[in-house]
């Protein structure tokens, strides 16, 4: 599977996800960013390279 295709399923997933993390969570306050600047991946970006590193077969 390819990184763009990879990507496509997992923010597919994210999408209805977050709309549920919303409504099922209580909210909590976002805690300020020591660099003072907001975190710019979203969590599906986050995911997608972390599993594309696991089939790359790099590492140990």
């Amino acid at each position: 599977m390819d990184i763009i295709a990879l990507f496509c399923e997992i923010h597919d997933f994210f999408l209805p996800y977050e709309k549920w993390k919303v409504m099922q969570c209580v909210p909590k306050e976002t805690p300020v960013e020591p660099r003072g600047h907001p975190r710019q991946l979203p969590p599906s970006e986050v995911m997608a390279i972390l599993i594309a590193f696991h089939q790359s077969g790099i590492g140990p």
